[in-house]
């Protein structure tokens, strides 16, 4: 499911739900945000590729009034 949120107050942003995901932007959205990216992981998926990972903190997200 495809839907549109807000991070912090800005935005919207795209978001898929994916119950088995974890709730994960861009490097773009992040320092649009202004967030301060902290540590370092290599991420996998489904195949052999990997990616570089890390993790910020937002105080608020809205999807709809919610």
């Amino acid at each position: 499911m495809l839907f549109r949120s807000t991070l912090d107050g800005k935005g919207p942003f795209s978001f898929i739900c994916d119950t088995g995901g974890q709730n994960i932007i861009t490097p773009e959205v992040a320092k649009s945000l202004g967030l301060e990216v902290k540590g370092a992981l290599q991420a996998r998926g489904v195949g052999e590729k990997s990616a570089d990972v890390g993790f910020a903190k937002i105080a608020r997200l809205a999807v709809g009034g919610a």
